[in-house]
């Protein structure tokens, strides 16, 4: 009897020591795959978003979960075992597809929470408080609305391009206001629709009409300042007035993926609007002074990176100078 539960305590405990071989092999694992991705969505934040407060948040983030005690880290690095990895072959094909930046944002946001809740459950193996991982993890969660957000609305302001179409609820009030507004998105790609009726009902109407077309065509309509209407009827996103609500608050209230404009009169403006989460920025040159309005123009161009739209524009001389001044767009109405 003794004999045998000898034998069987030094199996018990064989069995033990591969079992925690085994453990600290997929904590070297996790603690890889969790530090390349985070990696790689702070590249994107620094280099892409050109974001350096965020790309710090990847960076502390990423030093925050890494291995940095040198005896435990010896310790993973002798039960590693790269060569004998029989899953290192496998590979799904949403691997080999062709991914968008946001598709690439998310895979790598995946790649590090799974991770950390991996180690979140193993830490203890190693004598790892879990409770780190646990954090770092739902920090990670913010930080992926905050990054996909900011990446899917980069992509869809893009179309802030060439002509920028500002027109009322009555541009449409005809009997082939249809046919009317198809020619109008032949020339456009974005328009923002004023309100011009008494009753909000009617604005909504040409709203959702308009919204159609404009999903049918690829383009993209902005709302001024009725959050309501925007959200109602789908639209891309909506553009605050000067003395429209904080930018910061709308920011808060919209859907990640919608547009946020503001009309701006000077580069501190811009800049403000800027940090507090504008996507896009309107120029009303009828607001500035003649000989002012284009260094004015430039210098909030020079002051922020994000799409500019000049209006107010009354001559073909007017026209030149706000492309020449960076204007990203300019209103095609206005100009016309």
């Amino acid at each position: 009897m003794r004999w045998c539960g000898t034998d069987t305590l030094i199996v018990i405990k064989l069995r033990r020591k591969m079992t925690d071989t085994q453990s600290i092999r997929i904590i070297d694992v996790n603690l890889n795959r969790s530090g390349e991705g985070l990696r790689v969505l702070e590249e994107i934040a620094r280099f892409v978003i050109n974001d350096a407060k965020l790309a710090l948040r990847f960076k502390e983030l990423r030093h925050k979960v890494s291995m940095r005690v040198l005896s435990t880290k010896l310790i993973c690095l002798s039960a590693r075992q790269a060569d004998k990895d029989v899953g290192e072959k496998n590979r799904s094909s949403f691997q080999y597809s062709t991914k968008s930046l946001a598709e690439c944002c998310v895979a790598n946001f995946r790649r590090a929470q799974e991770s950390l809740r991996v180690l979140e459950e193993l830490a203890p193996t190693l004598g790892l408080e879990p409770q780190l991982y646990a954090d770092s993890r739902f920090e990670l969660y913010t930080l992926e609305k905050e990054l996909i957000g900011d990446i899917t609305r980069r992509e869809t302001a893009k179309k802030i391009r060439h002509f920028y179409a500002v027109i009322d609820s009555n541009y449409s009030n005809t009997d082939n206001n249809e046919t009317r507004l198809k020619e109008l998105l032949n020339r456009v790609s974005i328009i923002q629709l004023n309100n011009a009726s008494d009753h909000k009902s009617g604005y909504l109407s040409v709203a959702k009409q308009l919204r159609l077309l404009c999903h049918d065509r690829g383009a993209l309509l902005i709302i001024p300042n009725h959050f309501d209407v925007m959200l109602a009827v789908g639209a891309d996103g909506i553009i605050l007035s000067r003395d429209g609500m904080p930018t910061v608050e709308m920011r808060c209230l919209l859907p990640i993926d919608k547009l946020l404009g503001r009309v701006v009169t000077s580069a501190e403006e811009a800049s403000q609007a800027s940090a507090e989460g504008a996507d896009f920025l309107l120029f009303n040159g009828l607001e500035s002074l003649e000989n002012e309005k284009w260094l004015t123009l430039g210098a909030i161009k020079k002051a922020v990176d994000l799409p500019l739209v000049a209006t107010g524009l009354q001559t073909e001389l007017d026209i030149n100078e706000a492309f020449a001044g960076g204007a990203d767009a300019i209103d095609l109405m206005e100009a016309a």
